[in-house]
């Protein structure tokens, strides 16, 4: 029977498992450290970046940023405009309702900012909810987006007639004042104007950041009201 020491051993030319995944993965950090492989990697070792590199991604990321604000800002503000041109075509209806449920009269008050509606008549109709005050519906372009409308958009003021052509808007921001009364039986009276019953009416505001657009609230004379935005040509 022979010993244990009288085993062969393995030829030193035979490696180890052991052996084999060393060299292996030596040889796999050489492959991937090499020189020039990765550009942030220089001599096998991770380097920062360099001052050029660092104002390039400064750069990018100043213009995506002003990007990015300009289009906020300008969703910010068509929203405060629909915002205000839908509540002065929404005050208009409620006031011409308000004369016609309640057979009083209620005037409509514009100025460049905005709009108040008055009862005329308070005294004559105790059931009226709006006998409690004289100013019962108001909109106003400053209270809007923190005053975001002030200086770029405005109302022109009312004009006789509807479907009005380019050439025949106001050209500026209402100076003054314009009063449209609606009366109980759904017409209306525009002071200051040579208008005749079963002419209509518009109202006209202006957008004015680049190129004007008109947003047109007509009033027909059976009563319907309307809005639509216009381009200027």
């Amino acid at each position: 029977m022979k010993s244990a020491s009288n085993r062969q051993r393995p030829p030193d030319s035979v490696q180890s498992a052991d052996d084999v995944g060393a060299q292996s993965l030596s040889e796999l950090r050489k492959k991937f450290t090499a020189p020039g492989l990765w550009p942030w990697v220089r001599g096998g070792r991770a380097a920062g970046f360099t001052l050029i590199e660092m104002m390039i991604v400064l750069v990018v990321l100043t213009i995506v940023g002003t990007i990015a604000f300009a289009g906020m800002s300008r969703h910010r503000f068509e929203g405060a405009y629909a915002e205000f041109t839908d509540d002065l075509a929404g005050a208009l209806v409620r006031s011409r309702n308000h004369a016609i449920d309640f057979q009083t009269r209620v005037s409509v008050t514009i100025s460049a900012g905005q709009l108040i509606a008055r009862n005329e008549e308070p005294e004559d109709n105790p059931g009226d909810p709006g006998t409690d005050a004289t100013e019962f519906w108001a909109v106003n372009r400053s209270a809007l987006e923190g005053g975001l409308l002030e200086n770029e958009a405005c109302i022109r003021g009312f004009m006789v007639g509807v479907q009005k052509d380019d050439g025949d808007l106001p050209e500026d921001c209402l100076a003054g004042e314009q009063t449209i009364t609606f009366l109980p039986d759904g017409s209306f009276e525009l002071a200051g104007t040579d208008y005749l019953d079963g002419q209509g009416a518009t109202m006209v505001v202006s957008d004015d950041r680049t190129e004007t657009v008109y947003t047109l609230i007509e009033i027909f004379p059976g009563g319907y009201i309307r809005t639509f935005d216009k381009v200027s040509a």
